[in-house]
């Protein structure tokens, strides 16, 4: 992953997501690096892990004094669930092959 910092950016992720939801073909960006920087699924699947974790640990204080984050439940929530589809979606695309 050569472009690693761009890969966890918002908007760069929401587009993989998109793409790989309608398209088995590996979604490439423009880079610093690369005309067409390759962000394969399995990197995309594994960036949603890594963003889980960090909020998950973020939610922990709030969860320990008995509160809740309303904002950060609700983004653990979507992105678990992107997840579950990408993950679907990686075992489609395994078996297309």
């Amino acid at each position: 992953m050569k472009c690693a910092i761009a890969k966890h950016n918002d908007l760069l992720l929401k587009q993989a997501i998109q793409h790989y939801r309608k398209s088995s073909t590996i979604f490439t960006f423009l880079s610093l690096y690369s005309d067409f920087e390759p962000y394969p699924i399995d990197e995309v699947v594994n960036v949603l892990k890594r963003k889980i974790s960090d909020l998950e640990s973020e939610l922990e204080p709030w969860r320990k004094l008995g509160r809740e984050n309303e904002a950060l439940e609700t983004q653990l929530y979507a992105l678990k669930k992107q997840l579950k589809r990408m993950e679907q979606r990686q075992g489609e695309m395994t078996d297309e092959h």
